[in-house]
């Protein structure tokens, strides 16, 4: 029932051209900055009836999908160069 739910929401927004800038995109890593812990991949991004933005996360460790407000969520850093060559990364410096 979710699953239809959801799908219905992203077949309705997908029609609408969003134009608007999101703070992220399918594919991005991404945990909640407070309360519970929920480390996810972004696995969905849509524009609400109202007009607001709101973002699916998929959690890595048990595949539970949660519909999250933006600011809800930050993103992990993202693997760099640095990272793959055993350097520490800038952004831990």
């Amino acid at each position: 029932m979710i699953v239809k739910i959801l799908s219905m929401v992203f077949k309705q927004n997908k029609d609408k051209d969003m134009n608007r800038q999101t703070k992220f995109r399918v594919g991005d890593k991404a945990h909640k900055t407070k309360g519970y812990k929920f480390p996810c991949t972004i696995v969905g991004v849509f524009e609400t009836i109202k007009g607001e933005i709101r973002v699916v996360g998929e959690m890595d460790e048990y595949g539970l999908l949660h519909i999250f407000n933006e600011d809800q969520l930050d993103h992990y850093p993202q693997k760099t160069e640095e990272i793959e060559r055993g350097k520490t990364p800038s952004w831990e410096l």
